[in-house]
């Protein structure tokens, strides 16, 4: 089985917790263009799991990236008290695409 199939098998459905999170990630955010694609919660013993998918500038350095995610997080566990663990997944906004160089 793909490590993807394992993770559905075991999703909670939460549509208000789950719509909290989104909330609470776009309107904190709104300045860095972040949108929520998906957002997955999972049981956890006493608290849930949160897989967090967003979209974020494609040209962002890599740490910038990172310390996003970081402060993602943090939020989104400051607001929704029943999310022990989140787990920030970026992905860019835009295709990459390459860059052609001219000659002469």
């Amino acid at each position: 089985m793909k490590r993807s199939s394992l993770i559905l098998v075991d999703a909670w459905e939460s549509p208000k917790i789950t719509d909290m999170v989104k909330k609470t990630v776009e309107e904190r955010f709104t300045n860095e263009n972040i949108r929520v694609r998906s957002v997955h919660i999972r049981p956890s013993g006493m608290t849930a799991q949160a897989e967090v998918h967003v979209e974020v500038d494609g040209n962002k350095p890599l740490t910038d990236v990172e310390l996003l995610s970081l402060e993602i997080e943090m939020e989104i566990r400051s607001k929704v008290p029943s999310i022990g663990r989140a787990s920030i997944i970026p992905h860019s906004s835009r295709p990459s695409k390459p860059e052609i160089q001219e000659d002469g």
